[in-house]
């Protein structure tokens, strides 16, 4: 199952970060983390994740130059058609993880909000 994972970037939490990537992958046999490829954030927790766990991970990074300031919304749609499900650690702030929830929510895929 190919699984967006991302959030606020000021999460830091490995712990409740693998216990709740844990608990929601325990499951799943085949998994591969799609990221929006920060450097910190939940993003940078995915990569110590997936090491530690053999699994795969693929970074959505947004291309600026090709396509301005589209180029965030134009890589969260990409990672919308390649991913199956959206787990997000979120503080209920950030637009851009609200307008990323919606986005997966019309779309039907299955979204996982992690509150801290």
């Amino acid at each position: 199952m190919r699984i967006i994972v991302t959030g606020d970037k000021e999460f830091d939490n490995y712990k409740l970060f693998n216990k709740k990537l844990d608990y929601y992958t325990s499951k799943l046999t085949e998994i591969v983390i799609l990221t929006r490829g920060e450097k910190e954030g939940p993003d940078k927790l995915a990569d110590k994740w997936c090491l530690s766990n053999k699994k795969t991970i693929i970074n959505f990074r947004p291309f600026y130059k090709e396509d301005g300031k589209k180029a965030e919304l134009i890589r969260d749609k990409t990672m919308l058609n390649e991913g199956e499900a959206l787990i997000v650690f979120w503080d209920d702030k950030s637009d851009d993880v609200k307008r990323l929830i919606r986005m997966a929510n019309k779309r039907n895929k299955p979204v996982r909000i992690v509150y801290y």
